[in-house]
C-alpha cells in the first residue's frame, strides 16, 4: 500500500497584482508591469484581454490606513489608524 499524496500546492502565476476588469468592455485585464512609487504605493499597468477592445491603463495600489499597528515602524511611513464605523467608543 502506498502512502497518500500530500495535497498539491496552488500554482503561482507570478502575477500578484489585484485582479482588474476593463472599465470599458468589462473583460478580464492582465497586469503587464508594476513598479513602486513609494514605500506604500505602486503603479500597475493593465491590458484588457479582449482583442477587440485592447485598452491599456495604469492603476495605483496604495496602503491607506492601518488595521493593526506594526511591531517595527518605519520612520517614512505614516498611515492613519482604522476606526470601525460601528464600534462604540469606550469612555
Amino acid at each position: 500500500m502506498t502512502a497518500p499524496r500530500p495535497p498539491e500546492k496552488p500554482r503561482q502565476s507570478g502575477n500578484i497584482a489585484p485582479r482588474q476588469y476593463c472599465p470599458h468592455c468589462s473583460s478580464y485585464a492582465r497586469a503587464r508591469s508594476s513598479h513602486p512609487v513609494s514605500r506604500i504605493s505602486r503603479e500597475i499597468t493593465y491590458q484588457c484581454q479582449n482583442v477587440a477592445c485592447g485598452f491599456c491603463w495604469v492603476s495605483v495600489l496604495s496602503a491607506i490606513r492601518e488595521i493593526s499597528p506594526p511591531a517595527v515602524r518605519h520612520a517614512e511611513v505614516e498611515l492613519p489608524p482604522f476606526h470601525h464605523p460601528h464600534k462604540r467608543k469606550t469612555r
